[in-house]
């Protein structure tokens, strides 16, 4: 028996049904993907008549709007792991997307001081464009009011409805933490969210890379003492100075590194050069080699020690013709 409202033979997702998807699961997929082209729509919007500028210049999408809103909720950084956690997302997904979010100057990526763990922190641009989304979008009500359209019920309907994906998604082992509040925004609420934004700015424009440079008290005659008290002062004092935390580490590591390259050069110059290995196979060498073992009055003490220092200096060459000859 075929089921109702299934079109045998279709395109597309017309006969998805037909291969034996669930309605619930065809009703989702369509919802989010209406939901998602939609969102996109009042982006290209918001961009081309309130800030007119093309929508490629600040490469914001519904995806990317929920990663920097956690990142903004949490003051601005916040691990990478965090955010595939909260949105249950796989941790390839989120890595692929913050790689775009980088090279778009939304969010800038840096190692915590265990190196698996990595810090996601907003731009100035990001923080820039979070907060006029949040502005355009959710505290304007925009969002809230056009949903509540949908239905004759209003923001009743809509809440049963976002009730009941809940319970689905979680039956559906949906591991997402995160959701967003349902009530409409009050004069109160945006007071205090514009409140928070001030002082996620003062952290990201503190944090943001332009440090000055950094002032070293090294030479690049020695490589730095990771013994001394003194160097690990220096060393927290001017990443302080320099604002970016990641950028002044990176700065101080350069340093540190040329500085030890470059004592490894010096004591490379300064090495003694190794005598040339002596050639066995010239009659003066053995002259003087029984020259040698007649003045050492031990005769057999005398080669021993001759013996030794030429094998100590013989190289694997000469070894190797040493003992293709003997054979």
């Amino acid at each position: 028996m075929i089921a109702e409202g299934v079109v045998p033979g279709g395109h597309g997702t017309r006969d998805a049904l037909w291969g034996g998807m669930h309605d619930v699961a065809f009703r989702f997929k369509r919802a989010h993907l209406t939901a998602v082209a939609w969102h996109k729509e009042l982006i290209k919007k918001w961009c081309r008549e309130d800030l007119r500028v093309c929508v490629e210049d600040i490469r914001l999408t519904p995806a990317r709007f929920d990663v920097m809103v956690i990142v903004r909720a949490a003051g601005g950084s916040c691990l990478q792991s965090e955010l595939w956690q909260r949105l249950g997302l796989h941790a390839s997904t989120i890595c692929k997307m913050l790689k775009r979010m980088e090279l778009a100057g939304l969010v800038v990526r840096s190692e915590g001081l265990d190196r698996r763990e990595r810090y996601v922190d907003l731009t100035r641009k990001g923080l820039d464009v979070i907060i006029g989304a949040l502005k355009k979008f959710v505290r304007s009500n925009l969002m809230h009011d056009a949903y509540a359209a949908i239905h004759r019920r209003g923001a009743e309907f809509i809440n049963e409805a976002i009730d009941t994906l809940k319970h689905l998604a979680w039956g559906l082992a949906d591991s997402s933490t995160y959701g967003y509040p349902l009530a409409p925004w009050t004069a109160d609420d945006i007071e205090k969210s514009e409140a928070r934004d001030a002082v996620v700015r003062k952290d990201v424009e503190r944090c943001e890379p332009n440090p000055a440079p950094l002032a070293t008290t090294e030479t690049t005659d020695a490589p730095p003492d990771y013994f001394s008290p003194a160097y690990w002062g220096a060393h927290w004092a001017q990443m302080a100075q320099g604002g970016d935390i990641a950028e002044a580490a990176r700065k101080r590591l350069a340093h540190d590194t040329n500085a030890i390259l470059a004592a490894a050069e010096k004591a490379e110059a300064q090495r003694p050069q190794s005598q040339p290995s002596p050639d066995i196979y010239d009659p003066e060498y053995w002259v003087r080699h029984h020259a040698d073992i007649a003045r050492g009055g031990d005769v057999a003490r005398a080669a021993r020690e001759r013996l030794a220092r030429d094998m100590a200096s013989s190289t694997p060459e000469q070894n190797d013709r040493d003992e293709a000859q003997s054979q």
